[in-house]
């Protein structure tokens, strides 16, 4: 940017709206410095490898950062810090890749800054850096050049003789070096001082201290340099008045030759706070004189900068926060009246969240009734305690209020999921979190498909396919993590997305068999000792123990979330090999788990514990173990599991973790021993069991409030707010889960005790479980809509039977059926759909009761079909007919009919086996001829007359459709109705 000497260049910093890494908030590249925060307080900026800000993408490389500006009034300059070899485009139209957008700047060298200055000013407000190959993206602006509106006032001040850098000022002034050059005081006075300068030596201009807050617009300098050659650099800094290790304007210049150089910096407006300084840095590019060099302030009312102040320093909250928020270090501030010096000294990244602290503390000093800025504070303090608030309940006149709190509880929550699909999600299903953050996130959504079959349902169920396929490609290997890491981060490369996808996608055989195959692999990992127990060899695992003798170490803390998969395939077809593996894990953790010594983890070679808890039974792997030894009960019908559990629950207490079974063990009447004073004062470690137990909504209503409270209070932290992936646990869904589905799944608590599922209702619902059991069901439902709904429950805790099926209206609100209604019988197994009709603005009661006992549906065969390896080419279809079962099938009629029923070529397939002992899967291979150019409604199935007993029936059909990308992106909901597009 050329200065011409006698004339005034007026440069304007444009006001960056946004800034985006593909999808995800990164605000480094514009916070005003080379060392933006990382998630451990070290420094991360935009181009450096890993999720060091919370975004990271595998997709696309990660290619791409995306800004929108405040404005479209356009751009004449764009300058880059951090040697960025990238291309600059304005309109992409493409998050990642330039599209249609123009190529408009191309930077072929890696200088420590950059510049591009254009011609004629580009008329955009959106800006894309595509093909970084080298370097960083640290400190970036846009300015424009030469506006005409009226800046304020100006108070010109003119250089005084040297002083020393301020105290305050010390710290931040060592981004200008180890010898950050000399400093000069300001005032009104027309004192000359003379500076001599050499090449590249920084000089500071310091006001003295505000004497009360003052608004500020802009910054002027009249620099007279008469010994200036032509094409001079120049370089101005502004630092911020409140953080001045942030830069609020910093641009580079060329001075045309000698005289007085008369630039005016229009920045970001600035509120200097009462005691605060403006400080100015100068640097020239070569020896100069600067004969009395003068700062002009542009000063205004507070109330007039006011505005763009605080969406400043917002910015700088918002990029402190996303970056901070992975080890979330301010839940250990319990108090507001810590000493946060000493705090901080042992406080993870306890310098950086300090700084946070302040930002938010000036910030709401001048915007103190900003919405935003109260949850950014109150959420950084949670800890030190909130005032209570009462949530907004929406009115449903004539709907009980049982309905409307629970309904609006899961609607609060389902907010979170919608926002991050709408907002972050990219085609390989990741969030911005890669595999590793992202499938954790997944583990947190895991109830929204169950509680509704709704429009976010679908998304998730699509997203998380793409995140399978991209698992598996990039992440896992034979069933594990591809690196070898701790236990924790092995499970979250994938293990846990798999097993996730295996039960959302029941009877899919692709998502069985990774499952089964991880079962498979997980035998390398483990080693059983002397004492007959199974063991994890060490804390480090992964594909490499496929091949090496891992030696022993200690087993423990996460390695029971590994097993998930496991308990996976032991839930779908109870495989004895698989069952066999983990009763020697569990029996062997049973040993070690004794009152008054709970062990967390093992030494592998002498079964000595290395770390015990005295009164907290189960607590590794942040709910793992827990979930492990419930699986174990659940799915082994093996009740000895449960007394870790009973040693609490005996006394009516229940610790975290524990406490998250206690619905499924009173479904389960592993509680029917407890007497009545027990019972109750568990109910205080869980609300919905006082619905179970005595029908009283009063408690569960009750949580559910908070949890609409909290979720009212904080929407904008679970979403825009923007934290790392796998930061958002949403708890608040738990008690609306269990209320509509019997139990709750989430993050790092995977068995499943849930007894329901509900679809065809979309959001205009709301279900109340009110008795499960093996061998009953009952609930209560609300329709909220206008018009009667045609749709079905799903049940899962049902063992395979006869029942009595009653539904009918319940005017009175008594839980029970109205009248004499006639009932139905039906044959119930696991996964079976019970059709209903809810009438409009009406609770209705459903009852299922058995009447007979059949065989249990695990001894079984299970063919099926799969969309994700069916291939459509030409007239014919080749694909996989999968035997998840442990039977075999002697006999079975594979058919391609068309979207009229008609059969138009089969083939009999004999003598498939069942899987074996090697836990291999059985796959046979067809091809079927005959599929017209538009084959829209043709399917091939496999056992269409049904005389074959399975697990399963509705992995029966793959439907071919028109558009057949072989994806693997079905949009079949909990296993029906599976389509290849």
């Amino acid at each position: 940017i050329a200065v011409t000497p006698g004339e005034t260049l007026r440069i304007t910093d444009i006001d960056v709206a946004e800034c985006r890494s593909l999808r995800g908030f990164v605000g480094g590249p514009v916070d005003g410095r080379v060392d933006s925060f990382a998630w451990n307080g070290s420094t991360w900026e935009y181009g450096a490898p890993h999720a060091g800000a919370g975004v990271y993408y595998d997709f696309a490389d990660g290619d791409g950062l995306n800004v929108r500006l405040g404005d479209a009034g356009g751009v004449d300059a764009v300058q880059i810090r951090g040697g960025a070899k990238v291309q600059l485009y304005r309109d992409p139209t493409s998050y990642f890749q330039p599209g249609d957008g123009e190529l408009v700047w191309d930077w072929h060298a890696n200088a420590e800054s950059s510049r591009a200055v254009f011609g004629e000013r580009v008329m955009t407000d959106r800006f894309s850096f595509f093909n970084l190959k080298d370097g960083f993206i640290s400190d970036l602006y846009f300015f424009r050049l030469g506006e005409e509106d009226v800046l304020p006032e100006a108070t010109l001040l003119s250089a005084q003789a040297g002083i020393d850098l301020p105290e305050a000022l010390a710290e931040a002034a060592t981004q200008f070096g180890p010898e950050p050059g000399a400093t000069h005081e300001l005032a009104q006075t027309e004192m000359a001082v003379r500076i001599e300068r050499s090449k590249g030596e920084w000089v500071h201009f310091v006001t003295e201290p505000m004497q009360e807050d003052t608004g500020l617009a802009a910054v002027g300098l009249r620099l007279d340099m008469p010994d200036a050659p032509t094409g001079l650099p120049l370089e101005i800094a502004v630092m911020d008045p409140f953080s001045a290790e942030h830069r609020v304007m910093n641009v580079e210049m060329t001075v045309e030759g000698p005289g007085v150089s008369h630039v005016v910096l229009d920045h970001l407006d600035q509120v200097v706070p009462e005691g605060g300084r403006v400080w100015v840095a100068i640097k020239t590019g070569g020896a100069v004189t600067l004969n009395t060099p003068q700062v002009e302030l542009y000063e205004a009312p507070v109330a007039e900068v006011l505005a763009e102040a605080v969406e400043y320093r917002m910015w700088l909250v918002r990029t402190m926060f996303a970056a901070l928020s992975e080890p979330r270090p301010w839940m250990s501030l319990r108090s507001r009246d810590v000493d946060l010096e000493e705090w901080a000294k042992d406080a993870y990244a306890g310098e950086k969240v300090v700084k946070l602290l302040e930002e938010v503390a000036f910030a709401k000093e001048l915007a103190p009734d900003h919405p935003i800025l109260r949850q950014y504070d109150e959420w950084l303090w949670q800890r030190a305690g909130l005032e209570p608030i009462e949530p907004r309940i929406e009115e449903a006149p004539g709907a009980p209020e049982w309905a409307v709190v629970l309904r609006q509880a899961w609607l609060e929550a389902r907010d979170v999921p919608r926002w991050w699909l709408e907002n972050r999600l990219v085609p390989t299903g990741e969030m911005g979190g890669r595999v590793n953050d992202d499938s954790c996130m997944y583990q947190n959504y895991a109830m929204f498909p169950l509680i509704s079959d709704d429009a976010v349902a679908q998304q998730l169920l699509d997203a998380t396919a793409a995140l399978a396929a991209h698992a598996e490609t990039h992440t896992l290997e034979h069933g594990l993590n591809r690196r070898s890491m701790d236990p924790l981060h092995a499970y979250e490369e994938g293990l846990n997305h798999l097993a996730l996808m295996m039960w959302w996608r029941y009877g899919e055989p692709v998502y069985f068999e990774r499952a089964l195959t991880s079962a498979r692999s997980m035998e390398a990992l483990t080693v059983m000792t002397d004492q007959g127990h199974r063991h994890f060899k060490n804390q480090t695992l992964g594909a490499e123990d496929l091949r090496i003798d891992r030696e022993l170490g200690v087993d423990g803390h996460a390695h029971p979330l590994m097993l998930h998969p496991l308990f996976e395939v032991l839930w779908y077809n109870r495989h004895p090999q698989v069952e066999e593996f983990l009763r020697e894990w569990a029996d062997g953790w049973l040993e070690h788990q004794e009152p008054g010594a709970y062990a967390t983890s093992v030494d592998v070679a002498t079964e000595e514990a290395t770390q015990v808890y005295e009164d907290r039974p189960l607590y590794g792997g942040y709910g793992g173990q827990a979930s492990a030894f419930a699986s174990m009960i659940q799915y082994a019908g093996e009740t000895k599991y449960a007394r870790p559990f009973m040693d609490q629950f005996a006394e009516g207490r229940a610790t975290f973790r524990v406490a998250d079974h206690l619905p499924e063990f009173y479904q389960a009447g592993l509680l029917d021993d407890l007497d009545d004073e027990t019972l109750q004062a568990l109910e205080e470690r869980d609300p919905y069991l006082a619905v179970l137990r005595r029908g009283d909504r009063g408690p569960l209503l009750e949580a559910l409030r908070n949890d609409i409270a909290h979720l009212q209070r904080f929407k904008y932290m679970y979403t825009e707010a923007e934290q790392f992936t796998d930061r958002i646990f949403l708890s608040s869904v738990n008690n609306a889960a269990k209320a509509y589905c019997g139990a709750y799944t989430t993050r790092n608590k995977y068995s499943h005790g849930l007894s329901a599922n509900w679809e065809g209702f979309g959001t205009e619902f709301a279900a109340l479980v009110l008795d499960a059991a093996d061998d009953r069901l009952k609930a209560a439902v609300y329709s909220f809509a206008d018009q009667p709904m045609e749709g079905g429950l799903r049940v899962w805790r049902l063992e395979h039977g006869r029942y009595r099926v009653a539904v009918g209206p319940d005017a009175d609100g008594d839980d029970a059926l109205d009248a004499p209604v006639e009932a139905r019988e039906m044959q119930l197994r696991r996964h079976s759909l019970v059709p209903l009709r809810l009438e409009p603005r009406q609770v209705t009661i459903v009852e299922i009761e058995q009447v007979e006992t059949l065989e249990p549906i695990h001894d079984r065969p299970d063919l099926a079909l799969s969309p994700l390896d069916t291939v459509v080419e030409g007239s014919a279809v080749r694909g996989v007919v999968h035997n998840i079962g442990r039977m075999p099938v002697a006999s079975a009629v594979l058919a391609l009919v068309s979207a009229d029923g008609e059969v138009v070529a089969s083939e009999t397939l004999t003598d498939i086996p069942g899987i074996g002992e090697d836990l291999e899967p059985v796959r046979v291979e067809y091809e079927l001829t005959g599929v017209p150019e538009d084959a829209a409604g043709w399917s091939v199935i496999i056992d269409q007359a049904e005389t074959v007993d399975e697990i399963c029936e509705a992995n029966n059909a793959v439907r071919l459709g028109a558009e057949m990308a072989g994806s693997g992106s079905n949009r079949q909901a909990m296993g029906d109705g599976q389509e290849i597009q």
